[in-house]
């Protein structure tokens, strides 16, 4: 079955880029992505981003591993995440940004399917959950400064 689709959005007060500071500290997922065992940048764009970054992730039926590429071209407008190969059969991920009187609005969009049984019901919730956890941290992060 194809994955769907969740989207959200969020107010933060700060800049676009103080959030893409945010999504590029790949050391600090495993610390507030609650089932994210660890991360490895693995290829670097020439001001020292990820490009290549490797994921070990807790699902509920087994570990799994899997490189997302990230697209800085659209920086600080927009980041855009692609699944590279990996354990999983599809990841998709975009943060836009639109700022305006002192604060963001970010919009997220995130796409994932495992690649094995798993229920839909469930993965929609899985979803919605890793997106509200990652715009909650996105902005209690650089509201904190």
């Amino acid at each position: 079955m194809a994955a769907t689709t969740i989207t959200d959005s969020i107010e933060i007060a700060g800049t676009p880029q103080a959030c893409v500071d945010v999504i590029t500290d790949f050391d600090a997922y495993a610390s507030w992505q609650k089932n994210t065992r660890s991360t490895e940048v693995i290829e670097r764009d020439d001001e020292g981003r990820g490009t290549r970054v490797r994921f070990v992730f807790k699902t509920p039926v087994k570990i799994v591993t899997y490189d997302v590429g990230y697209d800085w071209s659209q920086t600080p407008d927009r980041v855009v995440c692609n699944l590279i190969e990996g354990d999983i059969s599809d990841w998709y991920e975009s943060f836009t940004f639109s700022e305006a009187g002192g604060s963001t609005t970010l919009d997220y969009e995130v796409r994932v399917h495992p690649g094995f049984p798993l229920p839909d019901m469930i993965r929609r919730q899985l979803q919605k959950q890793w997106a509200h956890q990652t715009l909650r941290h996105i902005k209690n992060t650089v509201e904190a400064g």
